[in-house]
Parts: C-alpha cells; sequence; structure tokens
C-alpha cells in the first residue's frame, strides 16, 4: 500500500541524486580471516554534501578510520544535503 509520506527502513541502504545511506555488509568488502583489520573509507561524493558518520573522523573531511571491518559494518554513512538542526532545552 501507498503511503501520504515517502518514508524509508532506517536500515536499507539507498542512494539518491540529493543522498542516501551507504555502508554496511552490503556496501564494502574484506579479505576472509582479516575481520580485524583496520582500514580507511574515502567518500568520492560532492563537495556540497555532508557526511555523518560513526567511523572515526581524519584529517581529511572525506575519509574515516575504521578499527576493523566490524566497525565498519555497525556504522552506517549518511551522505547528501542534510540540514543542522540545533534544539533548546
Amino acid at each position: 500500500p501507498s503511503s501520504a509520506f515517502n518514508q524509508r527502513s532506517a536500515w536499507k541502504a539507498f542512494l539518491t541524486s540529493n543522498g542516501g545511506l551507504v555502508g554496511g555488509p552490503h556496501s564494502f568488502m574484506y579479505v576472509l580471516g582479516e575481520s580485524s583489520a583496520s582500514s580507511y573509507v574515502t567518500l568520492n561524493i560532492p563537495n556540497e554534501w555532508k557526511i555523518v558518520t560513526g567511523l572515526t573522523a581524519t584529517s581529511n573531511p572525506k575519509t574515516f578510520f575504521a578499527s576493523s571491518v566490524f566497525n565498519v559494518i555497525d556504522d552506517p554513512i549518511l551522505i547528501g544535503k542534510n540540514k543542522n538542526l540545533a534544539f533548546l532545552c
């Protein structure tokens, strides 16, 4: 059934002209037996897009560090024309 809202499931990867959700087991490959190896992820995205992730930032704003394959899989990456919102308490 169709909905009045264009909703996406939070765990499903997607990519549109305005952004997307990438990462996880469907996006990255690794060498069997080397799941504890660290790695870097560099995103080739438009300059006006922002990146939101739990991966560790590096000096390059488009490159992130993961201490193991488990971190890469567990930390999805939200990319796109994201807005910053502030909440007052």
